[in-house]
């Protein structure tokens, strides 16, 4: 009887091991952490129809945006819909420094790029001869091409932005044309990356430029094994620190570094990092999304299957699935409701979010500007965003949630100020 007995609590033993075995996680899961505590209240949307919105004027506040009624031309219009530039134009980009580029079709050199003023002239200088053009930058520097060169610079008169040599190669080297670089970005932030070769010593180097064409920083091996994707956005943030990337295995790991001496601030461990916003950097490791300050201390753990930046006091965090907002305390603010977000995060102290298949507008407060309406939208800028309607064309709606303008362009940008 005894060893009976013995016998059925050894099984009953070996029961609750596997039982226990069974339910611990294993492998990368377990290096996931807890949620966000709960959000205080709770929170709910309703769909609304288009038809139901109130409507709004238009102010007349120098904005303009790009637009295209369809056939692939496209032009400029104010808040109220009308056009301040006719939809003549291949491509159109935001107006910035008071010029936008635009594309056309030369007969001879095929499309290219001019800058346009808010008249609809093309600027002196800035005539339609460039195979590629980017918005000008705060600083009034664009980044172009011709048709026989590589990237370059230019200011707002269209004059080279850096006639001066970046890198010295001695005086005894001769160039017909300087600072014309296999790789370049725009300007943010008064810095650009540029990847400028040494034909002296058949070398590529990885620089930081400033807007008055020094180097900042020159980027050290490790961080430009693969330049156009570990340091394509190392553009220094409001502190003057640069995201890098080094090559660890089969996977580049993200860090941060100083653009003054490149100090290392926080080791490349991270497979994704964000830039930073309200001194919190966005970032995923191990396959989990958290939150890190600029000096690399965990403020969230890495619980969220993706994350986007801070504003405020918010961010839009995914937790099963489902979109939230997390606080800076940690605790969500919003509790995981949504289906979607845009990827631009809140944008003017709003968040476009997608609740069953439509859009609509949260407040950086955690209140509702507008519920779920739209079939599509863009981020707010300048006080106003657009959004599509069953009919697959886009309207204008405000800051205070009313319709400005009723669906009516087949492709739209963003409104930027004329002569911002």
């Amino acid at each position: 009887m005894k060893k009976a007995a013995a016998f059925l609590l050894a099984i009953l033993t070996l029961l609750i091991l596997c039982s226990c075995s069974a339910n611990t996680p294993s492998g990368s899961s377990s290096s996931r952490a807890e949620p966000p505590a709960p959000a205080k209240n709770s929170f709910k949307t309703k769909a609304q129809k288009l038809s139901e919105l109130p409507r709004g004027d238009a102010p007349a506040d120098g904005t303009l945006a790009a637009v295209s009624t369809g056939g692939g031309k496209w032009g400029y219009i104010r808040k109220d819909g009308s056009f301040a530039i006719e939809p003549d134009y291949l491509e159109a980009g935001d107006f910035s420094c008071g010029l936008a580029a635009v594309a056309v079709n030369d007969p001879e050199k095929g499309i290219v790029y001019g800058y346009l003023e808010p008249s609809g002239e093309f600027a002196e200088y800035l005539h339609p001869d460039f195979s590629s053009a980017s918005a000008f930058s705060q600083e009034g520097i664009a980044r172009v091409r011709d048709q026989e060169s590589d990237y370059f610079y230019i200011n707002t008169s269209g004059t080279l932005a850096f006639p001066e040599r970046i890198l010295d190669f001695g005086k005894s080297f001769y160039e017909p044309f300087v600072n014309t670089f296999s790789f370049a970005t725009d300007f943010k932030n008064g810095a650009a990356v540029v990847i400028d070769h040494d034909p002296i010593l058949n070398k590529d180097h990885t620089l930081l430029i400033s807007s008055k064409g020094k180097i900042l920083y020159e980027f050290a091996n490790k961080y430009c094994e693969d330049p156009l994707f570990s340091v394509a956005e190392a553009i220094p943030d409001e502190n003057g620190n640069c995201i890098v990337g080094v090559i660890s295995g089969e996977k580049t790991l993200f860090g941060v570094i100083s653009a003054q001496g490149g100090k290392v601030l926080i080791e490349p461990a991270y497979e994704e990092l964000l830039p930073a916003s309200e001194g919190i950097f966005a970032a995923k490791k191990d396959g989990y999304w958290g939150y890190i300050d600029q000096n690399g201390a965990v403020t969230h753990d890495f619980a969220f299957e993706d994350a986007l930046p801070f504003s405020g006091n918010a961010a839009p965090a995914k937790y099963q699935g489902k979109w939230g907002i997390v606080g800076k305390d940690g605790a969500w603010l919003i509790e995981p409701y949504f289906d979607d977000v845009s990827r631009g995060g809140f944008c003017e102290g709003f968040l476009a979010f997608q609740k069953d298949e439509r859009w609509g507008f949260l407040r950086e407060d955690a209140t509702v500007l507008l519920g779920q309406t739209f079939a599509s939208v863009t981020d707010f800028s300048q006080g106003a965003a657009f959004f599509t309607a069953e009919n697959s064309r886009w309207g204008i709606v405000n800051s205070e949630g009313e319709v400005i303008v009723e669906p009516s362009f087949a492709a739209v940008s963003r409104f930027c100020p004329e002569n911002g």
